[in-house]
């Protein structure tokens, strides 16, 4: 629903885009940018709902050629569907949740090249005097073909039967890209200050404890600390002092990182993770100056996966999972790519489903529902053609 205020506006600046769907309602989940170069317009139309696609129209007071320009492939070619008018273009658009398209128009062709005024079914090309649409069941397809001399004229083909549609199991192999992550957010928190030695040096200490369990030891795992390697009594000066120990022994070998940022240090915990509970402890000292302090979560990464929510323990990991969140299936903080397989009867196809998630639930330790939320369907396809007169 449009605001008053939007509605108010519309009535008195006439927009130079109008997008409506078959109702002629406007959506308001389709956003566009109109941009001229060169006496170019180039439009870009966005659909920013991430669950529903739309059907609509773009009308325009222009006049000329209309391209459409693929993204992920750099190409461009003529709008296969566009109906011209005495006040301007119209031109049928199909956008699937979070997609996008840019039309350019060339005001300089006068007109578009298509011979397609209005069709029922998705063209994929218009070429020699054919038409190709794609259609998905059976039934009855037309084009109309516009003429600047004679009456429209209306074009009709009809698919009979259509092969049904294949419903993939809900059990799936599963992989991440990356190694699996575990956030250490919950430490004690402990103070000791003394003396040193003989003397009357006053030596401060703050130690963090976490702990963690481990029902299996990953193969692989290291520690993530973002902050505390890079943290500075003043600038150019030399890293306040700390100490990390996992079951007593020190972790030490932190390199610039590469799991997330070259700041966030990294160093191998192979030999360190026990079955059981596993303790990790930070110990940061001073004579003169604050010591280092634990501001952000230590990260456990490898080739695990994670139960629980307050007590996270590792389990191994699943190898599959089902049709769902990966977050309640044992990748609750796991941000970045992971792949989905399975085969299915059609000529023995394997089909990988590769799903990136935000990196909310690895930073904000908040997990997002991530990764294949629905069942999957294969659907045939059938190209159908119309001959044009």
């Amino acid at each position: 629903m449009l605001s008053p205020l939007d509605e108010a506006l519309r009535v008195l600046i006439k927009p130079d885009v109008i997008i409506t769907n078959s109702a002629g309602d406007r959506i308001p989940d389709i956003v566009h940018y109109h941009y001229v170069r060169d006496d170019q317009h180039f439009l870009l139309l966005q659909n920013t709902s991430l669950e529903r696609s739309y059907d609509f129209e773009v009308y325009l007071e222009l006049h000329g050629e209309v391209s459409i320009w693929d993204a992920e492939t750099g190409e461009t070619g003529p709008a296969p569907v566009v109906r011209s008018t005495e006040e301007g273009l119209h031109i049928p658009v199909s956008l699937p949740p979070a997609g996008a398209t840019v039309l350019m128009i060339d005001p300089l062709a006068q007109c578009p090249s298509t011979p397609l005024i209005d069709a029922d079914v998705p063209i994929l090309e218009v070429n020699n005097g054919e038409a190709v649409g794609l259609v998905a069941k059976p039934g009855s397809y037309s084009v109309t073909v516009g003429s600047h001399d004679e009456p429209p004229q209306v074009v009709h083909t009809r698919v009979r039967t259509m092969p049904a549609a294949i419903e993939l199991d809900d059990s799936w192999e599963f992989s991440t890209e990356q190694p699996n992550a575990l956030p250490l957010t919950n430490w004690e928190y402990e103070i000791d200050n003394h003396t040193t030695g003989n003397s009357d040096a006053a030596e401060a200490q703050r130690i963090f404890t976490a702990t963690f369990e481990a029902e299996t030891i990953p193969e692989e795992a290291r520690m993530l600390l973002d902050g505390l390697k890079t943290d500075k009594v003043w600038r150019n000066a030399h890293i306040r002092d700390h100490h990390i120990y996992l079951n007593g022994e020190e972790v030490v070998g932190f390199t610039p990182g590469n799991y997330l940022d070259h700041y966030i240090y990294e160093a191998d915990l192979a030999g360190l993770i026990q079955e059981g509970t596993n303790e990790v402890k930070i110990v940061s000292s001073t004579f003169y100056f604050e010591p280092a302090m634990v501001y952000h979560p230590v990260v456990i990464t490898g080739r695990f996966a994670v139960a629980g929510r307050k007590h996270l323990r590792i389990i191994a990991e699943p190898g599959q999972i089902r049709t769902g969140p990966w977050d309640s299936q044992g990748y609750p903080y796991y941000s970045g790519v992971a792949t989905y397989r399975q085969q299915f009867r059609l000529s023995q196809n394997d089909l990988q489903i590769k799903i990136a998630n935000s990196l909310q639930n690895l930073l904000l330790q908040k997990p997002k529902p991530s990764g294949l939320l629905g069942p999957v369907r294969i659907v045939p396809y059938k190209e159908i053609r119309f001959e044009l007169q």
